[in-house]
Formats: structure tokens, C-alpha cells, sequence
């Protein structure tokens, strides 16, 4: 009966332990799974805005916005993003974009 006693507490404790290890498996996939869901993906994403003038000495010509840049200045001299310097009906400052 001794026996019989030992035999049934280790098939118990194996029972825990199958059981234990089980769990610990399920909480190891939970919490990978998390990770996967909270991963970040970066991305270079197409500007917001593209110009391109489709008329004029500068017909053709192409630029491409920064979104965080803030305004963007059109013209024909000075600090401007998008120049058309051979455009004579465009002035300095010719126009501003403000997305912000």
C-alpha cells in the first residue's frame, strides 16, 4: 500500500509538472505574440505633397515636399523650396504652402 501511495503522489507531481509546463509554453506564445503586436514598422513612406510645374521654362520640373519642413516657399529667388528661376512671371516670393 506504501507503494501503491508513492506511485499515485508521483504520477500527481508529474501531472503538476506536465501541467506547470504546459502553462509555462501557453505564457511564453502569449507574451511573443504581444511582442509581434507591438512591433513597429518603419516605412519610408512617398512625400505628402509633389509639385511639378506643367507650363513654362520649368515645365517638367518636379518637387517633392517634406511633410515636417513646415511652410514651403515657391518663387523665383531667395530661399525658396521649389524655384523657377527662369520663370519670369513668377515672382521672388511667389507663394507659400503652410500644412501645419
Amino acid at each position: 500500500n506504501d507503494t501503491t501511495q508513492k506511485t499515485q503522489k508521483a504520477a500527481s507531481t508529474q501531472k503538476k509538472s506536465s501541467k506547470a509546463a504546459q502553462n509555462s509554453a501557453l505564457a511564453t506564445r502569449l507574451q511573443n505574440d504581444n511582442l509581434k503586436k507591438r512591433s513597429v514598422v518603419v516605412v519610408d513612406l512617398p512625400p505628402l505633397l509633389v509639385l511639378k510645374a506643367t507650363a513654362g521654362p520649368s515645365a517638367g520640373k518636379t518637387y517633392e515636399a517634406d511633410p515636417y519642413a513646415g511652410a514651403l516657399v515657391i518663387g523665383r529667388g531667395g530661399p525658396c523650396e521649389f524655384a523657377l528661376t527662369n520663370d519670369p512671371e513668377v515672382s521672388t516670393s511667389h507663394a507659400e504652402i503652410d500644412w501645419n
